[in-house]
């Protein structure tokens, strides 16, 4: 349901990397809600299912020669995995006029001949949106609108869903790392079967996770659902970072604290002037 309310319409499921199996409740409220749930094949890739998906969208029927190679450019750079500087400087290039993108936490303005500049604000512009599932991500945006022909117009919306591609995938593969990261986190603290240590540096070195020495599990329980970045920006001041993520309305820390009630008592504190009433557990 929390997949559906974000405009998902459907899940691709990799077993042996995502999950070992398909929980059979999950199956059975997928089902109830009508939500596919697909079991994609060990070697498909999520670039795989992309780069179809992309190719199948950006397919355009027309005879102009120049349009069709631009296109085709615009795909390569898409397809290769080029950042959104790439498309920027290749729709620059394209339609000889100036560009400004910004989108995921950056922006990049282009010269007509495809060179970078510091962002401009002496021309007029004509913007254009960055979707990514019906949500705006960004913003493209083109100098001179006025003489803009429908192909070049074509050109631009083709190098906005390349742009949208680019932050859909950034934001699938940060998904899915923070799912792999609670995944693994909830099994270290629920003690669920035997945590082999090797697999724990690897993790830890992958995460960039400091396990070294004694840890405490602080649970905190809220009376709503709050993201666990939000909740790590209260943590107390002072010491190791500590690990924290969330289970909707509770929220686990791993901290290393020599006074493990007095650091609760303090997240506690900053929980509730952040979100309201707010109840601590510690454990080990």
């Amino acid at each position: 349901s929390a997949l559906q309310s974000r405009g998902r319409v459907a899940r691709g499921v990799g077993l042996g990397r995502d999950l070992d199996y398909l929980p059979q409740p999950a199956l059975e409220r997928a089902d109830e809600l009508g939500f596919p749930v697909l079991v994609v094949a060990d070697n498909v890739s999520f670039n795989d299912v992309i780069t179809a998906a992309f190719t199948v969208l950006l397919a355009e029927e027309g005879t102009d020669a120049d349009h069709n190679v631009i296109h085709e450019r615009l795909t390569r750079v898409a397809l290769a995995g080029g950042g959104l500087d790439d498309i920027a400087r290749t729709l620059a290039i394209a339609l000889g006029r100036g560009i400004r993108l910004r989108a995921a936490g950056v922006r990049y303005a282009c010269t007509r001949d495809g060179t970078l500049q510091d962002w401009p604000h002496d021309q007029r512009w004509l913007g254009f949106p960055i979707e990514v599932a019906g949500v705006k991500r960004g913003l493209l945006e083109v100098s001179d609108p006025d003489s803009l022909t429908l192909r070049q117009r074509l050109l631009i919306r083709q190098a906005s869903f390349a742009a949208a591609l680019f932050v859909a995938q950034a934001q699938a593969s940060a998904e899915l790392d923070e799912r792999i990261r609670t995944l693994f986190l909830e099994d270290l603290v629920n003690g669920s079967g035997e945590i082999d240590l090797a697999i724990l540096r690897e993790r830890a070195r992958l995460f960039a996770w400091d396990l070294d020495g004694p840890r405490v599990v602080v649970l905190a329980r809220l009376s709503h659902e709050v993201e666990g970045a939000a909740a790590a920006r209260c943590v107390p001041p002072g010491g190791a970072t500590p690990l924290v993520w969330s289970r909707g309305n509770e929220i686990v820390a791993i901290v290393a604290a020599a006074r493990p009630l007095a650091w609760a008592e303090a997240w506690q504190k900053e929980l509730a002037v952040a979100f309201g009433v707010c109840r601590v557990a510690v454990g080990s």
